[in-house]
């Protein structure tokens, strides 16, 4: 998961648009449930329309919000409800009908998600066995139960301050960091709201589910490998004497830079692990580079 600025994708019109008797459908939404009798909910159906679908895709650049998984040419998207919208899962394990309704035509609530980080199913977590099942479905920890945000009328959202992590408002580079093997942790120490957050998300989103990992680690060593070539060309190029394999080296050297600053681009899945990967070896070998006469 990395940050992602919204603004840089218009909001689609199609979410503020009349249905029905001059209203919206955030005020039928707020309608409905002024005096629901808890049986019927309200179907909901703006945020499932095609030009919002699109820009979604735009913003995350076709790829999971949460996971940073490229999917959307191999599986359905979920359009997520960052809050949920028809219920939502409180602390005691109950589920409370509705959730957060007055949001779920709203832009700033919408996220594309995979299957696996969106429905809740059986998970096996290569850090923590107890996480049994993850997806996020229903699910909205919050610091404090008591002060969850139940109702559109609710002033400053009642306070409400949630636990996992919205890539478009939090700064998830902050409080998570993956290592060597792949695997997602908190950044931050232990005992913070920071290191809560940041666990509930990898625990929630099921971020360290094993074929999660296993991919990661496929991008991971691919990196590796590049950079490792890099600096074998980097090493050879000084002392190889003018000629064609001076020439060729320096080709390949080139290529692999071109290579590697694939990694880096937005559409590249898994920045959280590989753009900090990326960075620290340029900056090392920068100079290195530039006394070639190569710009990295």
């Amino acid at each position: 998961m990395i940050h992602i600025d919204r603004n840089q994708v218009a909001t689609p019109v199609i979410l503020s648009k009349i249905v029905r008797d001059g209203k919206t459908e955030t005020e039928l939404a707020i309608e409905h449930y002024t005096n629901w009798d808890g049986t019927k909910q309200y179907s909901f159906s703006r945020y499932k329309h095609d030009d919002v679908k699109d820009a979604l895709e735009t913003l995350f650049d076709g790829k999971c919000a949460y996971c940073e998984s490229n999917f959307h040419h191999v599986a359905p998207e979920d359009i997520e409800h960052w809050r949920p919208k028809g219920a939502v899962i409180l602390e005691d394990g109950t589920e409370r009908k509705p959730a957060y309704y007055w949001l779920a035509a709203s832009w700033d609530n919408l996220l594309p998600s995979c299957i696996h980080c969106n429905r809740r199913q059986r998970q096996e977590d290569v850090r923590n066995s107890d996480n049994a099942q993850s997806g996020k479905k229903n699910f909205f920890p919050v610091v404090n139960e008591a002060n969850r945000w139940t109702h559109h009328t609710q002033a400053n959202r009642n306070g409400e301050e949630p636990l996992i992590l919205d890539p478009c408002t939090d700064q998830p580079e902050q409080f998570l960091n993956i290592n060597d093997d792949a695997v997602v942790n908190e950044k931050v120490p232990v005992g913070t709201l920071e290191n809560r957050r940041a666990r509930a998300s990898i625990d929630v989103y099921g971020l360290n589910r094993k074929a999660l990992v296993d991919e990661r680690k496929k991008q991971r060593d691919l990196v590796v490998a590049l950079i490792d070539t890099i600096r074998l060309y980097t090493l050879q190029l000084p002392v190889l004497p003018a000629g064609p394999v001076r020439d060729a080296t320096r080709d390949q050297l080139l290529k692999k830079l071109s290579e590697l600053k694939k990694h880096q681009a937005k559409d590249s899945p898994y920045l959280l692990m590989k753009a900090p990967m990326i960075d620290e070896f340029i900056q090392g070998i920068g100079p290195e580079l530039q006394n070639l006469g190569v710009v990295p």
